[in-house]
């Protein structure tokens, strides 16, 4: 739950109270008989002066009850220790606010009173404890010339004075420990709240409050109270874009809720206009007195030269986070001491330790989107345009370097040309060679971002290079988009520096995309034009590969004698490259077309020449690929129980390995050995489990086949109308993808459940359908529709 107040750098002490609403001390009257109080009542005053609360001020309920609570119990303590609370978040988070609301809320347990100060620690009026302790002094009645002229002595004095107290101290803005530990009380009775951008580590002992920034909700809840619930709710959806823009800061967005409040004419779509442009935004986020810039601008100011030099260069990263080697890659000092310095950064609150740690448990950083804004604006000010674009050329290279070596423990299937690679952190490369499935998921957004940099900054070589070594990953996971976007940035890049063997490489991974989304010509396209740009720049393998996938693009289509002519080609060109792995790999290939056109003894025959290949070069995920090629062919020639084995073999890899997308599949062929030995309930089980792996990879074709399978296992059990509308639904997906065959087998299907329920005429309707089809493509499956019209058609 968000926990940030508004308005936390704008609240100042504006002025006291009138003297009839202070309590009086003792002995004494203030402000009686005199027409102008002396200095030392105004000093004295203090003890019961808060600044004044801010009026809009939402969701912090939680922690205020917290705080309150313990203010509470402080003041009836009989313990030896003094209550501390720090309050502590980055500027413009709601700090002061909220801590003064505290305050107010438990004057009253407080009859001494309460000391407030401002300790301007981020400022150049910071003040020091020597000066404060003399005012402190002064309020709790010492006279002037009684107030010891040492540090250690006015912190005696002050300590003393409380002792017999009940009082509530405040202290507001602090830099440091140092700044704070002469002024605590040290007695049970007198609480202490403070507030500070900075972790403070090492004040033992204390309760600490580190501030949360708004969520969506809050931000628009406080619009709504500033500006109007009527005029946010007539454009709502600008002005969630507004609270997205300031990105949950409580300043940013009573900044925001306060121009639109004072320019009535303005609607929330005119401001979210204007905060869209991020050179602008800061800008923007400025009214009165009160500017975002200028609370970023006091917490770095109080950086050292080494931490305010990484924070400018850490604004190149994306803004989904990054791992602590990321400062050494930067700054080229070694990674622990430059991520000793990053943690600097975290403590005043300029930088965040994300909530999604890393594979290892470490945690990532992120900036809040306007301190990211922020490092920008100075990066371009302080530093020249070169230095930023080899930052950032030197973090695409590390990550591409980093996800060449995970792909490659991985088993990537082509090694990419080669090029320098810079020094690779240490603790990233443990993290691979660990478990490099779980580094790339950890990394994903991040890499993905980069990429899109790259091509942004001109870096077209980097930009290509890091989008091809995500390949891989990719296609383990089934990150079809992501694949996608990467790519055609990739394309743009390699295309625009004119490097054909970068446009080679893109181009055949876009085709591969293509084929895995079912998009057949697109697919096809670009496999095409890979073949010609890999033979033009003279990579073999890059060929080779490329008409593989060719070849599995056309047998998917039913093109058997084209995928044949690919696969023929692709086993040829490494034979020439000398890569006897992806020679088995696409003689397993060619055993699929042959099982396809039911030519089982050829296909045997091909994964037996793999299996061979494998004997002398092992590949455990290749191996099971083969094995669940040779149990599909099994179950086509109707060995049931001899494919059970192979099949299960498979799944057990693809498990370990985590190739979710060929899980799915051999979880699916799995069900349909039991859907043909009637197996229904655990065929159904299987199938459930395929269904819903691929409904989560988000690939519509396998999905589709699976429901497919399952009208078989609803017509089998009686449930006609089940089976009706799965193969229906599917019908529809494949019709959507242009994919024939399937369209019409799924017309059989639908057929056969028509008979079911009675309706012949309906039933005949859709095998005569799927017979057209059939034909049509020269498919084995019309001798099956055929069947069905002779037996059952009018």
């Amino acid at each position: 739950m968000a926990l940030g107040a508004l308005c936390a750098g704008a609240l100042t002490w504006l002025q006291y109270r009138t003297d009839q609403d202070i309590p009086q001390p003792e002995g004494q009257a203030m402000g009686q008989n005199t027409d102008e109080p002396t200095a030392e009542e105004l000093i004295f005053s203090a003890m019961f002066r808060l600044p004044p609360q801010t009026g809009t001020y939402v969701n912090c309920d939680e922690v205020q009850r917290t705080l309150r609570d313990l203010m509470s119990r402080a003041a009836e303590s009989s313990a030896d220790n003094c209550v501390v609370s720090a309050i502590t978040g980055q500027g413009g988070i709601g700090k002061t606010a909220l801590a003064v609301r505290v305050a107010h809320s438990v004057r009253d347990l407080f009859p001494d009173g309460q000391l407030y100060v401002n300790l301007r620690g981020y400022d150049s009026g910071r003040r020091n404890p020597y000066e404060v302790l003399g005012d402190f002094l002064r309020a709790l009645g010492v006279d002037g010339t009684a107030i010891p002229a040492g540090l250690d002595q006015r912190t005696l004095l002050y300590q003393s004075r409380m002792e017999s107290k009940r009082m509530l101290v405040v202290l507001d803005n602090a830099r440091d420990e140092a700044q704070i530990r002469p002024l605590l009380p040290e007695t049970p009775r007198c609480p202490v709240i403070i507030t500070s951008r900075t972790r403070l580590i090492s004040l033992t002992g204390t309760h600490s409050c580190d501030m949360q920034l708004f969520d969506v909700d809050s931000s628009l809840e406080l619009l709504r109270r500033v500006v109007g619930a009527e005029r946010i709710d007539q454009d709502e959806q600008a002005a969630r874009r507004i609270a997205e823009l300031c990105d949950g800061l409580p300043l940013a967005v009573w900044i925001a809720a306060a121009k639109l409040a004072g320019r009535p004419h303005w609607t929330p779509s005119m401001l979210a206009e204007r905060l869209e442009d991020a050179r602008h935004r800061l800008s923007e986020l400025h009214v009165g007195d009160l500017a975002v810039r200028a609370t970023f601008t006091l917490s770095y100011a109080g950086l050292s030269p080494e931490a305010q030099r990484l924070f400018r260069l850490l604004a190149v990263c994306p803004p989904t986070g990054f791992p602590f080697w990321v400062a050494g890659v930067l700054t080229e000092e070694d990674s622990l001491d430059a991520a000793e310095l990053l943690e600097t950064l975290v403590d005043v609150h300029v930088l965040e330790a994300g909530d999604s740690p890393g594979p290892t448990g470490r945690p990532r950083y992120v900036f809040h989107d306007l301190l990211r804004v922020y490092g920008q604006e100075l990066l371009s000010d302080q530093d020249s345009a070169e230095t930023a674009v080899t930052a950032l050329s030197r973090l695409v290279s590390t990550y591409t370097a980093l996800a060449e070596r995970a792909c490659a423990t991985l088993g990537s299937p082509m090694a990419m040309p080669p090029d320098p690679a810079p020094v690779l952190p240490p603790a990233a490369v443990a993290e691979i060679e660990a478990d490099p499935l779980s580094w790339f998921e950890a990394e994903r957004a991040t890499i993905v971002s980069l990429v899109d940099a790259a091509h942004q900054a001109r870096l077209d070589n980097g930009a290509w290079r890091l989008a091809c070594a995500l390949r891989h990953y990719f296609d383990r996971r089934a990150r079809w988009q992501d694949w996608i976007r990467t790519h055609e940035w990739a394309l743009a890049s390699a295309e625009r520096a004119g490097d054909d063997a970068g446009r080679a490489m893109v181009t055949w991974g876009l085709g591969v995309v293509h084929w895995y989304n079912a998009d057949w010509n697109q697919a096809i396209g670009r496999l095409t034009e890979a073949i010609e740009l890999f033979r033009g720049t003279g990579n073999v393998a890059g060929e080779a590969h490329a008409h593989r996938n060719l070849g599995v693009v056309r047998r998917d289509r039913s093109q058997w004698p084209e995928a044949q002519a690919s696969y023929l080609a692709a086993i040829r060109l490494f034979e020439e490259a000398d890569d006897p792995a992806h020679r088995a790999v696409t003689l397993r290939n060619l055993g699929d077309v042959h099982r396809d056109a039911s030519r089982f003894t050829e296909a045997h025959a091909h994964f037996d020449r793999a299996a061979e290949i494998y004997a002398e070069h092992p590949d455990v995920t290749a191996r099971a690929y083969l094995d669940r090629s040779r149990g599909d062919a099994l179950c086509a020639e109707g060995r049931f129980d001899e494919a059970m084995a192979p099949l299960r073999a498979a799944l057990e890899v693809f498990g370990q390995v985590g190739d979710r997308r060929a899980e799915a599949r051999t979880l699916r062929n799995l069900g349909i050995v039991h859907v043909e030995q009637a197996h229904n309930g655990e065929a159904e089980v299987y199938l459930e489990k395929s269904l819903e792996l691929f409904s989560e990879l988000g690939d519509l074709h396998g999905e589709s086949r699976t429901r497919l399978c399952l009208a078989t296992v609803y017509r089998r059990t009686g449930r006609s109308n089940d089976a009706l509308r799965a193969a229906l639904a599917a019908r529809i997906v494949f019709a959507d993808l242009e994919d024939r065959l399937w369209e019409a087998k799924c017309a059989v299907e639908a057929g056969d459940a028509l008979l079911l329920s009675g309706d012949r005429a309906g039933a005949a309707e859709q095998w005569r359908a799927a017979l057209a089809t059939f034909e049509e493509i020269d498919a084995a499956e019309a001798s099956t529709a055929r069947e069905r019209l002779a037996e059952h058609g009018d």
